[in-house]
């Protein structure tokens, strides 16, 4: 007598094409290809942006306020898993203007192209030199950056893995399990 118990190691299955995505590419083609053009990449990058990288609860917030700090630096004040979407179409972040996103959006030649210009814009709106991009998932796409963006600079923060277990227990945004692995209750 066995008993299936499932595997803590599985992956979630939050990624990918969902029934949702993969009905409304079947209900509205034109919004799929008008995003595939994002997909295709054809630009690399010759600003200089900072990316602060990192497993979750690895203190990726606090450098990214430490450096934002800064006059001469700026960013988005939020995660924006920017190289993960599939809706760039659709893109939408606070402290830019719908109508200015939407020229960048209509006018990016691919999403290398789409984060130049909102990091531009960023930083023109905040008086600053350079642009700091905050998002701990993305140093699963570090290849990818170091290949597009070659001028840039690479945080990557690294914390003893027993605390951020516990940071993640105290976090109140954190209760329930971990992607989809469950937190025992008693340490």
């Amino acid at each position: 007598m066995t008993s299936k118990r499932p595997s803590l190691l599985l992956p979630p299955l939050n990624r990918g094409l969902t029934g949702q995505r993969i009905r409304k590419a079947l209900t509205q083609p034109l919004w799929a290809l008008r995003n595939a053009r994002y997909n295709w990449i054809r630009t690399t990058s010759h600003a200089s942006h900072i990316f602060v990288l990192g497993p979750p609860r690895s203190g990726t917030t606090l450098m990214q306020q430490i450096l934002r700090a800064h006059p001469r630096l700026a960013g988005l004040d939020e995660e924006t898993y920017f190289f993960f979407r599939r809706d760039y179409i659709g893109l939408r972040y606070p402290g830019i203007e719908p109508a200015s996103l939407r020229h960048m959006v209509d006018s990016a030649r691919d999403a290398i192209d789409l984060f130049d210009r909102i990091a531009e814009f960023v930083i023109k709106k905040n008086c600053a030199t350079r642009f700091v991009e905050k998002t701990p998932h993305h140093a699963l796409r570090l290849a990818f950056l170091q290949k597009y963006f070659p001028q840039a600079q690479f945080i990557f923060l690294v914390r003893d893995p027993r605390d951020g277990y516990l940071s993640a227990l105290r976090n109140p945004l954190g209760s329930g399990p971990i992607n989809g692995i469950p937190i025992p209750v008693e340490m």
